[in-house]
């Protein structure tokens, strides 16, 4: 988490809403964004509960800012809020060449790599034309360890992913990554696989 909007915010959050009748801290989260613009929620609770006196207020909220009146406070409701001008949300429920646990952690925690991450591999995938093979995608902590990477490695923030590509050398899978957009490689010649992260860089690993 680093306090900034960015695509993985933008993607997390979805086409979330919360409505009256619910308690949870997006009622909070609500509740305090109205207040900075100048509005009156009626109190600010932890957890928050989205009552009638809130409906107004986003009834209200909605009204004065052009934005369609149905007393719910869903995506657009929320952008607006938060003056963050609305971005796709990047759909990588249907990828054409990986399943949906292709790029999860080994060990079956769950964890995943980032969609920008995926949607980039499945555009290397499209410009070499063969199968790419993931050796290593996410890595939780335990699974880092176990897997003698380094400390601080990208795994673990879902930003790196090591694969390889039959028929294609180390090289000609790098320049293809690089130049379908992702922003950066290090090219394993001994073990033959590179490894593709949302970083920019280019360098050798072995």
């Amino acid at each position: 988490m680093d306090g900034i909007w960015g695509s993985a915010s933008n993607t997390t959050f979805g086409s979330h809403n919360v409505r009256e009748g619910e308690t949870q801290y997006m009622v909070t989260a609500l509740e305090i964004l109205l207040l900075l613009k100048g509005y009156d929620p009626g109190g600010v609770e932890c957890p928050g509960v989205f009552g009638g006196g809130l409906g107004n207020c986003v009834e209200s909220y909605q009204g004065d800012n052009g934005l369609g009146v149905d007393r719910i406070a869903g995506r657009e409701v929320f952008l607006h809020l938060m003056d963050v001008e609305a971005q796709p949300v990047i759909d990588v429920t249907d990828l054409p060449n990986f399943g949906p646990d292709e790029f999860k952690c080994e060990c079956g925690c769950g964890g995943d790599i980032k969609p920008e991450l995926k949607v980039m591999i499945q555009k290397l995938r499209d410009y070499l034309g063969d199968p790419v093979t993931i050796t290593s995608g996410f890595r939780c902590a335990y699974q880092n360890a176990k897997d003698g990477g380094v400390p601080d490695s990208l795994h673990m923030d879902g930003e790196a992913c090591d694969l390889y590509c039959s028929g294609h050398s180390v090289d000609e899978v790098a320049n293809a990554a690089l130049a379908v957009g992702i922003p950066g490689v290090i090219r394993y010649y001994s073990s033959q696989f590179v490894h593709v992260q949302l970083w920019p860089r280019d360098t050798v690993g072995d």
